[in-house]
């Protein structure tokens, strides 16, 4: 079977700078806009959290990374973040309990951190129970990278005395 090529497939005549395949990574719009933000980011999925740590941290963030509810209370105790992720379903202790957890504390302690859950579950209902344990915002898996450094950047600044960068 012969196909023929189509002009448009060709070869272009534009400078070599505009011809180059198009950046997706996150900095690409977002511009280093997590530049010295502590993120605590929990996935029991390593698959997930370093897909993530790398996205965020090509934007400037400082990243802290845990694969367990557990693991990041030792990190969060440790090291307190200005943004907590987390991923909701995991074994053992899961996103909730955790987020459960952190509110608990004093605001002196981090109990006020703001926490980016990302979960596969997007309906109504999962909507408000997250947001009942505690959370401020979640983001429905699959998250586009623009988007979670978008919503992480405005709870960075919330995080901020000055609502600006930390």
């Amino acid at each position: 079977m012969r196909l023929p090529i189509s002009r448009a497939a060709g070869p272009k005549s534009e400078p070599d700078a505009q011809r180059r395949a198009p950046q997706t990574d996150a900095t690409t719009t977002a511009d280093r806009s997590l530049e010295d933000v502590r993120l605590l980011l929990v996935d029991d999925e390593v698959d997930t959290l370093e897909l993530f740590a790398q996205i965020l941290a090509d934007t400037g963030a400082e990243i802290i990374t845990a694969a367990s509810a557990a693991e990041a209370m030792v990190q969060f105790e440790q090291r307190r973040p200005d943004v907590l992720i987390c991923d909701i379903e995991m074994p053992g202790e899961d996103g909730y309990t955790l987020m459960r957890r952190l509110r608990d504390l004093a605001a002196e302690d981090g109990g006020a951190v703001p926490a980016l859950a990302v979960t596969a579950y997007g309906r109504a209902e999962d909507r408000q129970r997250l947001i009942a344990a505690g959370y401020d915002r979640y983001l429905a898996k699959p998250i586009e990278p623009v988007e979670l450094v978008s919503v992480i950047a405005t709870l960075a600044k919330r995080s901020s005395p000055e609502g600006g960068k930390p």
